[in-house]
């Protein structure tokens, strides 16, 4: 059984399926330039008998032997990456399940039995790793004066990729949004794909795509605007399969309708929607051009969008953008 921070269960597991884990201390590896590539050995008994003999040299052949590739007779299961991975940058989790102070000639020392999940070879993994960035544009008429700067802001990002030779690691998409036809028809639509990040092979498609997009000319019914609409489009119509990284980024001036919202056309609530895009390993990510002219729908747009964008034991990715500048 889990819980999420606000202590609902939010699943179950056949217990034959876990392990048990009696404290939250964890294990990172140091800098392998600069201490020795760490050993982990499949029972006590073998590391014990190596830390009784003090034996220098057997250490250095069981490493050697490891970093080659693990033998069927070897007591080493495992070693650690030979590249640095800075726990900072990319998370990594190595459970302590229990431990045993020891000495170790004069020296106090202490055995650790952890649990590990096995990956591929982190330099293998950047070789095809990509990365699938959507941006769901709001696009009401009072996004008029702002439209133009989203557009030459995200047309510098992806100068910046294609500066640095990511082009083939990096995909882009766009999503605009508008709000309720039917209570407003001059709006035409209520979301729009202008490119999806499967199809952008290039700078030039994806610039292509920016370029249609436009303000309405009409303005919609109230302040708050259909951005779920969109971020649901972006989440269920793209093939986001070949991505191993995912983000939806949301730019609006204006609150979002919800669940009990009759111009809502998806009805769902701010949770059902984060939920909707975690199921699919989705960041959520909002900039929120806080202006003038919506400084009484500030409050509520900014507390949907931060429990909407909230990642557990990360925090909320809510950036307001103060007169959306």
């Amino acid at each position: 059984m889990g819980t999420s921070n606000n202590g609902k269960i939010d699943g179950w597991l056949a217990a034959d399926q876990g392990i048990e884990w009696k404290q939250t201390l964890t294990v990172s590896f140091k800098d392998p330039s600069i201490q020795p590539r760490v050993l982990l050995f499949e029972n006590r008994a073998s590391l014990t008998q190596l830390v009784d003999e003090r034996n220098v040299s057997t250490w250095r052949e069981l490493r050697e032997q490891a970093a080659s590739g693990i033998s069927s007779n070897s007591p080493v299961i495992a070693i650690q990456p030979e590249g640095y991975i800075n726990i900072r940058k990319n998370f990594y989790l190595i459970p302590i399940l229990s431990h045993e102070d020891i000495l170790i000639g004069a020296h106090q020392g202490r055995l650790l039995r952890v649990a590990t999940v096995p990956l591929r070879d982190p330099s293998a993994i950047g070789e095809s790793y990509r990365a699938g960035i959507v941006f769901v544009i709001d696009a009401t008429i009072s996004m008029g004066p702002y439209i133009e700067v989203t557009r030459s802001t995200m047309q510098h990002v992806y100068k910046a990729i294609e500066d640095a030779q990511l082009t083939g690691r990096v995909s882009f998409g766009l999503v605009a949004y508008r709000d309720n036809t039917t209570a407003v028809p001059g709006l035409e639509y209520v979301t729009r794909l202008y490119v999806s990040p499967t199809d952008a092979t290039s700078g030039k498609s994806f610039q292509s795509g920016i370029q249609e997009v436009q303000p309405a000319a009409v303005s919609s019914q109230g302040f708050n605007e259909d951005a779920y609409a969109g971020i649901k489009q972006a989440i269920e119509d793209i093939d986001w399969a070949g991505f191993d990284a995912r983000y939806i980024v949301l730019v609006t001036d204006a609150g979002p309708r919800i669940s009990g919202d009759p111009l809502s056309a998806t009805g769902l609530d701010t949770e059902s929607l984060r939920r909707l895009a975690l199921d699919k390993g989705i960041a959520l990510m909002v900039m929120h051009l806080r202006t003038p002219e919506g400084a009484a729908n500030h409050a509520y747009a900014e507390d949907q969008y931060r429990r909407l964008s909230h990642i557990t034991d990360i925090g909320n990715l809510y950036y307001p953008v103060q007169t959306g500048d």
